[in-house]
């Protein structure tokens, strides 16, 4: 079912999209799969637009499909008319098809797999917030996840395979995102260098561990990058060949780019920068259809902007706090966000970064971005999967030190410098650079396409392959084919891999719960029960700055409409845990004492654990069902 359902919403929406390339001179591959990419963009905003309506997410069933009916058949007129040929790779391309083939398969396996904790967004708010939509039956705004403010075009066509075949037809679409992504790769290397580059593109763009890890899963950055990216390369075409390309390509890709992510803006903009100062140096300065091409990326972005400025005040909601303020948010939760923004990457110290470590942050990009990605980021503990990869840096470096010294790769490595800049200044995850993997994969074969060179670039790609492909399977594909296979139930997999799900089990069969406080849990996907993110830097719903004792937090969760908490201990040190039990009576010993109390309130984050043992030892706070550490209350 999940198979058919992504399968049909590919396939409908790159049908619609194909006519938009018929005058820009691309190849056949090309056109197929910027066509998906475009369609999908365009499937996610007509959601949007409809969702937003009382009930609209009802009434998109019959609305949506009815506006893309026309352009699919159109698109499948054109389809008809094109004129396929048949590749015969020598050898090599033989090769490089096989590892494309097995690194498709390798996140095919994953998109069919149980999201797991290493899937940490994909739990906590990309499948989880169209969830929460799909239930509630329109687009809205979902207090205590400002997730759901951001950006959501990628997740909002994902959507579409969420509603008729869960987790795995979200997931599809984004394997199928990836896919279309590398055709679009492969057809403009085709394009570029001759038909043997193509597989050497498209190879380097999956290899890419992000890339290959994300389309198995349902993150959004390599789509994100794709849009980017491939918005950059075509704005450096045009800006090359003008007036014989055209713009339009670009202006819509980098509008998905923001339709997608917040680090959109940023690239539309240094893409932007980059693109007039090329323009105003030449003789022809017209640079009309470059404000037209922004102007249009903008339209394309402004839907998601204005949903967040209605619902919180703010577009690009939580960011930017201080300068545009924002609903359920303050200076203290703005600045919880930002030192978890400004924790990834080299260290800070009381000036800011040190230039002079740049070179740090971009070897951790290409191989192991331990201080770049979540988890544990400050200690060096993030996954591999979240690296670029070293052969988009090293064909980078070496495009800027021997060339070619063409225009569309010194606009490109212009855009790569300012947004790396940025990168630097702002917020180290190493997921925000997706778009180097493909702005570097169409430059491979041309860097390494000549003399001892090809022997360089044949070992990095392959190198790159082959690590990517040992990074997934170690980490997941080995454990998911087990599970694919039948050899491990569904269940126990789900069980090993997500330590909520006997709880939220639970919970979901509890007909007493109503509505569930979780506290240092995010993975609400796995509920069926309404939820809110109770800790105090998520929202101001509770009001834990007033609250004076575990009588008043009860008393707030019971107006809340709170019937059961839940509170996974695991992020306790010993000691604490130790000295939680105690003060709430769970095990022998003395509540809080005055000066504990006194400096508990005095940070909210210490402030709720008081609360939580208060409201437990008054008998607010009934303990009901704990799975080891992990703990549910009912409220009394």
């Amino acid at each position: 079912m999940s198979f058919v359902v992504a399968l049909l919403v590919v396939v409908v929406t790159g049908l619609a999209g194909l006519p938009l390339s018929r005058r820009w001179g691309w190849s056949v591959e090309e056109r197929l799969g910027a066509g998906v990419l475009v369609g999908c963009g365009a499937l996610g905003t007509a959601t949007l637009l409809v969702g937003l309506l009382p009930g609209g997410l009802k009434l998109a069933v019959w609305v949506v499909p009815a506006l893309f009916a026309w352009p699919a058949w159109k698109g499948y007129g054109e389809l008809r008319s094109l004129e396929f040929g048949r590749p015969k790779p020598d050898q090599a391309g033989r090769f490089l098809l096989v590892g494309i083939v097995l690194l498709a398969l390798f996140s095919l396996v994953g998109a069919l797999s149980f999201p797991d904790s290493l899937e940490w967004d994909s739990l906590a708010y990309h499948l989880a917030v169209p969830k929460l939509w799909l239930h509630a039956g329109q687009i809205g705004y979902v207090q205590g996840i400002h997730h759901s403010n951001f950006p959501f075009v990628v997740e909002c066509a994902e959507m579409w395979g969420l509603a008729a075949a869960g987790y795995a037809g979200a997931k599809l679409v984004s394997w199928s995102l990836m896919v279309a992504g590398a055709l679009t790769v492969y057809g403009m290397a085709k394009r570029w260098s001759g038909p043997a580059a193509g597989h050497w593109a498209a190879l380097a763009v999956m290899a890419s561990p992000v890339v290959a890890w994300e389309g198995g899963t349902a993150y959004i950055d390599h789509v994100h990058g794709l849009f980017a990216g491939l918005g950059v390369l075509y704005l450096g075409e045009w800006v090359k060949r003008r007036p014989d390309a055209s713009v339009w390509p670009a202006g819509i890709l980098l509008g998905l780019a923001c339709a997608s992510k917040l680090t959109g803006l940023q690239t539309l903009a240094v893409a932007g920068v980059a693109a007039l100062v090329f323009v105003l140096r030449s003789r022809d300065r017209k640079v009309g259809p470059l404000l037209v091409a922004g102007a249009l990326a903008f339209a394309i972005a402004s839907p998601w902007l204005v949903k967040s400025f209605v619902y919180t005040g703010n577009p690009v909601y939580p960011f930017f706090y201080e300068k545009l303020g924002g609903k359920d948010w303050d200076g203290w939760r703005a600045s919880i966000y930002r030192d978890e923004q400004q924790s990834f990457g080299v260290e800070r110290t009381a000036t800011g970064r040190s230039p002079a470590l740049v070179g740090h942050a971009v070897l951790g990009l290409a191989y192991q971005p331990g201080r770049y990605t979540n988890p544990r980021q400050t200690e060096g503990g993030g996954s591999p999967t979240g690296a670029v990869g070293a052969l988009a840096i090293v064909t980078l470096f070496l495009l800027a030190v021997r060339g070619p010294r063409d225009t569309v790769a010194k606009f490109t490595l212009t855009t790569v410098g300012l947004s790396l800049a940025a990168w630097f200044v702002l917020s180290q995850q190493s997921r925000y650079l997706a778009t180097l993997a493909v702005v570097a994969a169409p430059f491979v074969p041309v860097v390494y396409g000549r003399g001892g060179w090809q022997w360089l670039g044949r070992v990095l790609v392959a190198g790159q392959a082959a690590a990517t492909l040992f990074v997934l399977y170690t980490l997941q594909t080995k454990d998911q084919m087990q599970v694919l296979f039948g050899v491990v139930p569904p269940a126990a997999y789900q069980r090993a891999r997500v330590g909520f799900t006997d709880p939220a089990q639970y919970l979901n069969a509890d007909p007493e719960v109503t509505k569930v406080a979780l506290y240092d849990e995010v993975f609400g996907f796995l509920l069926d029960k309404p939820y809110f993110w109770a800790n105090p830097g998520h929202s101001k719903l509770i009001p834990y700055e007033t609250i004076s004792d575990g009588t008043g937090l009860a008393d707030a969760l019971r107006r809340l409409g709170f019937s059961h908490v839940y509170w996974n201990t695991m992020y306790l040190a010993p000691d604490a845990w130790d000295r939680f039990l105690a003060a709430s009576g769970m095990q022998p010993g003395e509540p809080y004492s005055d000066k504990e109390r006194e400096e508990m309130s005095r940070d909210l984050n210490l402030k709720w654990h008081m609360l939580v043992a208060e409201a437990v030892r008054s008998g607010r706070l009934v303990p009901e069902k704990a799975f080891g550490r992990r703990l549910i209350f009912k409220l009394n």
